[in-house]
């Protein structure tokens, strides 16, 4: 039986001009790591809502309308993630604020494996690459 923690988070694939806004870790064990913007879930709280919650008060973005993408099961040597993965555009007008990390980025799907992701990021980006390029030809 596996005895790692789980930890369940959501994360959004923001879209602005058919590039992702990538963002990087500016703390802790991942530092300098790039991720999608999102979080931890918090108990009683949908994925949709903590990953609202958690891109408002880490970017300062509102989102309006979060569309699900896929589901993703990673397993790190110690613990088991759960992500949820959401499709969002950039809402008009708003532009990201840094609180916790050091650096963000709008990238386009070609490049976006050139960027030194977190473990569990990386591994969705063939995911996220359909996903924009499913976006640009809409």
């Amino acid at each position: 039986m596996d005895e790692r923690k789980e930890v369940a988070v959501a994360a959004a694939l923001i879209i602005k001009d058919g590039r992702a806004l990538l963002t990087r870790r500016g703390y802790g064990k991942f530092a300098g790591k790039w991720e999608l913007p999102g979080g931890k879930l918090e108990a009683g709280e949908s994925a949709a809502q903590a990953c609202s919650r958690e891109i408002a008060e880490e970017l300062n973005l509102h989102l309006t309308k979060l569309t699900p993408l896929f589901d993703f099961h990673y397993a790190y040597p110690d613990f088991n993630l759960s992500m949820q993965v959401f499709k969002a555009t950039l809402p008009p007008g708003q532009k990201p604020a840094l609180k916790v990390h050091d650096a963000l980025a709008y990238v386009s799907a070609a490049h976006l494996a050139q960027f030194d992701w977190l473990e569990a990021d990386h591994a969705i980006i063939p995911q996220l690459q359909q996903a924009l390029k499913e976006y640009a030809g809409a």
